[in-house]
This record gives C-alpha cells, sequence and structure tokens, in this order.
C-alpha cells in the first residue's frame, strides 16, 4: 500500500489503529477464514459480509410480512441496525457489511416470531486485503474510492442478463471482461431489461420482482436466490469486480408506464420489496445502484419521476452503507434529478461520446459522472462502431481523462445469451486495447483522483479542435504532472477512426509548474512505452510522439 493509500485509509476510518491492535490481540494464533462471506461465529473478513441465519418458528401466512431485525455492535460500541429477510423454508438472514475488524456482537429481535426472538452471538473480524465498498473519494469528490483508501478505475461493461438463471456462462463471461482490464459490470438485479412478463419464445426472465404482477404480497424468491449465489461467489472469487444494479426493469419505453405500474402496487407492497432489496443485498461491497434504466423523465413523466424519488429517498434513508446511487434516463438527455441528495453519482446515456463533452454540464456538482451507455458493438440498430477497437480506446481513455467513467457493451448486450468475449463470432475487438489502460495506470501509481481535467493546456499543433482535441489532465501535488491522451484521429462518431498520415504532435502549457518534466509516450493501441528525454517547465513546450498513425498518452512527471 502506498503512503497515499495509508492517509486515505486513517482519515477514512480514524479507529483503524486501534481495532488493527484489538484484532491482533483476539486472534493471535488463529487461522482466517478463506470465505469473504461468512456465517455465524466464523472469523469474517474486514470489507466482506458476514450473515447470521436463524430459524423461525413456524411458519406465517406471507412469511415475507415477518418482521425481524438483528442489531450488529462492533468493538468500540457503535451500532448498526439491518432488517432480517425471508430465504425459504423457516430460514431468515440478516448480513453485516463489515467495515471494521475486531470482535462483534449481535442480538435479534421480533415482535411477531419467537424463534427469530431474542437470538444473540459473537465473532471477530479480522484485516483483509478486499477493497469495500465504493464512495466518494475523500480527495476528489468527482472521482470513486474504495473503503481501503484505494482510487477506484471505473472500466464498464453491459449485461442486462447476468443475473438471468438461463445464463449459464456467467462466470466465463465474467472473467473474459477481468481479463481485458475491465472492473465493473452493469445487470439487471433480478436477470432482466423489462417490467412485465417474458417476451413470446424467450427463455429469460424479466426484471420483475414479484412471483406474479398481479400479486404484490409474493416476491420471487427463486430470481432474488439466483442473483444472492452469483454476488456471493464474486465476493468470494472476484472481490475486486463490482456490478452496478439495475434495481427495476422498465414498462414501455419512451413513456410513463413504468412509473404508472409503480403506482398501482400498494404502498406496503412497494415499501416491502424495497426493504427486501436492502436487506438481501446492501452488505455485499461490491454493487452500487441504479434505480432504472432508459426511462423519461421531466414534466411529461410525473409518475416516473415520483418513482425515482420514492426509490431514491428510501435507499438514501435506509441503506445502512449508503452505495452509490443513482438512476438512468433515455439517450441524450441530461441527468434529471442533480440535486437531488439521494443522487450520489450521474448516470448518463448518448451516443459517439468520444471527448467526453457531455462531463462539462455537471463540473460544478461534486459527483461522480458515468457514461453508462453509447452505441454498442453489436448494436441490433444499425449504428455500431464502425472501427470498435479505436472507438472504446478513445471512448475510455477520453472519459478517464475528462474526470469521469464509461461503458463499452458487446458480448453482454446479445439478447438471448451471455457470451464470454473470446467466444463470440464473428469475433469482438473493441476492448483489445482495453488492458493497457489499466496497466498504464496501476504500473506507474498513478490515481486519477490526484488529477484534474484541464484541456485548455494543451492544443493539437495540427489545429485539431472540438472532439478531435487531446485532453489534459493535471496533477500539482505532491509533485506537479501532466497526463494527455491524443487520439490523433482523422474523424469522430461512428466512423472515428484514427489518422494514419499524421504522427500526434501538441503544444502543452507548463507555465504554472517550473521545474524539469521527464517525458514517456504510450501508445494506447498495444501498451508500447518510450522515454524521451525530460523538458524545461514554466513555459509552453512542444512534443511530437515518436509513432506516426497513432493515438498516444503524454506523461509529463516533475523529476
Amino acid at each position: 500500500m502506498t503512503d497515499r493509500s495509508i492517509h486515505r485509509l486513517l482519515w477514512i476510518r480514524p479507529l483503524s489503529k486501534l481495532l488493527l491492535l484489538m484484532t491482533i490481540l483476539v486472534n493471535f494464533g488463529m487461522a482466517v477464514a478463506a470465505a469473504n462471506l461468512t456465517q455465524g461465529m466464523e472469523t469474517a473478513q474486514e470489507f466482506g459480509v458476514h450473515e447470521i441465519v436463524l430459524t423461525g418458528q413456524g411458519s406465517a401466512r406471507n412469511p415475507f410480512d415477518t418482521a425481524a431485525t438483528v442489531t450488529f455492535t462492533d468493538a468500540v460500541g457503535q451500532k448498526v441496525t439491518v432488517n432480517a429477510f425471508y430465504d425459504g423454508s423457516n430460514t431468515w438472514r440478516a448480513r453485516l457489511y463489515v467495515d471494521r475488524p475486531g470482535l462483534w456482537s449481535w442480538q435479534s429481535r421480533s415482535p411477531t416470531n419467537s424463534g427469530l426472538n431474542a437470538k444473540s452471538g459473537r465473532f471477530t473480524a479480522v484485516v483483509s486485503k478486499l477493497r469495500g465498498m465504493l464512495r466518494e473519494d475523500p480527495a476528489n469528490h468527482k472521482q470513486w474510492a474504495t473503503d481501503d483508501g484505494r482510487w477506484f478505475l471505473n472500466l464498464n461493461d453491459t449485461a442486462y442478463r447476468f443475473f438471468n438463471r438461463g445464463a449459464t456462462q456467467w462466470q466465463p463471461y465474467a472473467d473474459s471482461l477481468i481479463a481485458k482490464g475491465l472492473t465493473s459490470l452493469r445487470a439487471g438485479a433480478l436477470g432482466g431489461i423489462n417490467w412485465g412478463k417474458n417476451a413470446s419464445g424467450s427463455t429469460f426472465q424479466s426484471n420483475n420482482p414479484w412471483v406474479d404482477e398481479r400479486d404484490y404480497s409474493r416476491i420471487d424468491l427463486a430470481k432474488f436466490q439466483t442473483t444472492d449465489s452469483r454476488l456471493t461467489w464474486l465476493l468470494n472469487n472476484r472481490p475486486d469486480f463490482y456490478i452496478q444494479m439495475i434495481l427495476f426493469g422498465l414498462k414501455q419505453y419512451g413513456s410513463d408506464a413504468t412509473g404508472q405500474a409503480w403506482a398501482a402496487v400498494p404502498q406496503a407492497q412497494r415499501t416491502q420489496l424495497l426493504q427486501y432489496m436492502v436487506a438481501r443485498w446492501a452488505a455485499f461491497p461490491q454493487i452500487y445502484w441504479l434505480i432504472i434504466n432508459d426511462a423519461n423523465y421531466g414534466s411529461s413523466f410525473p409518475k416516473n419521476n415520483a418513482m425515482a424519488q420514492e426509490i431514491g429517498t428510501y435507499f438514501l434513508k435506509n441503506d445502512p452503507w449508503q452505495h452509490p446511487l443513482s438512476t438512468g434516463r433515455t439517450r441524450n438527455q441530461p441527468f434529471p434529478f442533480p440535486t437531488a441528495p439521494w443522487a450520489s453519482y450521474f448516470h448518463l446515456e448518448g451516443a459517439y461520446a468520444l471527448g467526453a463533452d457531455e462531463i462539462n454540464a455537471y463540473r460544478n456538482y461534486p459527483a461522480h459522472v458515468f457514461y453508462g451507455e453509447d452505441q454498442y458493438e453489436r448494436s441490433e440498430n444499425g449504428k455500431a462502431p464502425a472501427n470498435p477497437q479505436y472507438f472504446y480506446r478513445w471512448l475510455f481513455w477520453s472519459w478517464l481523462f475528462a474526470g469521469g467513467s464509461a461503458n463499452y457493451g458487446g458480448p453482454g448486450i446479445q439478447r438471448d445469451s451471455i457470451t464470454p468475449y473470446s467466444q463470440v463470432n464473428p469475433p469482438l475487438v473493441g476492448l483489445n486495447s482495453i488492458p493497457y489502460i489499466k496497466r498504464f495506470l496501476e504500473s506507474r501509481n498513478l490515481a486519477l483522483s490526484d488529477f484534474t481535467p484541464a484541456d485548455t493546456k494543451v492544443t493539437d499543433l495540427d489545429g485539431r479542435s472540438g472532439r478531435l482535441r487531446p485532453k489534459l489532465m493535471l496533477q500539482r501535488a505532491p509533485r506537479p504532472a501532466y497526463l494527455v491522451y491524443h487520439p490523433n484521429a482523422r474523424s469522430s462518431g461512428q466512423g472515428a477512426q484514427v489518422n494514419s498520415d499524421l504522427t500526434a504532435q501538441m503544444r502543452v502549457d507548463l507555465t504554472s509548474t517550473p521545474g524539469t518534466f521527464a517525458v514517456e509516450w504510450y501508445r494506447a493501441q498495444d501498451g508500447a512505452a518510450l522515454s524521451q528525454g525530460t523538458v524545461k517547465g514554466g513555459q509552453s513546450v512542444q512534443l511530437t510522439a515518436p509513432w506516426k498513425g497513432v493515438d498516444v498518452v503524454l506523461y509529463l512527471r516533475a523529476e
């Protein structure tokens, strides 16, 4: 862990030194549990999930109506109370996100079920290597960090049916993305993208949370259990891979029908469902919320507006650990709730957003901007990028250097399968250059939360501007540094292509940062790197890439 990460760790968790000492004393000589989701008296992992399993006294007429809570108390007396959730037969579970090591105790309470009432126990949590939940980065409110103090690099794909029980290749699919450097995924929380019943002839279920859309008192337990098992596998086996949980499916695109369908559910059942979602999922560290995808908002869609506000307000009040939360509206529309207290990040959609100009409208808001959808490599509407390997490379670099993050969308967008990236035929190429983004940043120990966008400090010497311009980020402390991505583009949009006749050359304004800067070039398409001497700060300098006809990253760091 770097000095910088340690500083953040202490900033986020000022009691960590004390708790670490207590953990060492309590657990000296004990074996550490291998699982990151633990139960009962097992040794829990810091930043993992610990679960209490309770057995009810007989079956209620509708067990989803049973009220039961568990209060967890940590080593210094801080408490968190969660709802227990029904999980079939006479089983209820209560889950804790273990946000600090040490000795924990717990006690249950249920006014209606004696089997769930007045139970208690203790367990110990030890320091782990898990990253923990996503948070607003304390060093930069427009970036994300994890609870271990590290900046989070969000490189994302979409697979709406990842949690669908018919998606049998979900594990190799996730691994194929991780192998390409991706760190997160968008998915329907219950395995689908629509509100209602299955489409005719489809083997895939909708994202509807109820067994029967006409009976809102019975939650579809099988769907929740499928999602649960996959989240648990990811936590135990791929804990650094995060999921944007799209909570609700769309009733009808371009209308107010989704909000109308939500309003038709009795208030008691709406609250019961939201409570169940929070109880079941909120303890998982590797998730962040999206209320709905592709919804319409504004004055013509009052029910959609009300649905988002109701759910957002509920999660703000009742998610004990406050995962990032947003909602998604239709393509090329502004984020609808920028001042809502529950909207902790802004989810955008658009088309051909190379250059990331769309982020400029949100410069004055202290929230991460996630560009969650562009045209996908396998778009069914004839709008897929013509040169996907270059297109998505440009999209990812430009959004990162604009202070946000972006999404790909390849094999997972297919309607009836979740196919690993390497197995799609004809082959996909959109992610082929993405591993070099993560490799570049990690190998140089660069956290973009230390940088701020400053495009005015770089100029393309061939006169390219607008979306074709280079993107620059500036770090002023602890040592000045500049990062520039130059797309070296001939054109943008659907037909975006690199200019094979030109070598990227630029003027960088270093007037505010005197000193000597080491020059390093990085070839974005394949990760080739080349050091090229030094330049003097305190002035504007002209720099030319060492390769012709490619897009490049320039890294200037103070010596």
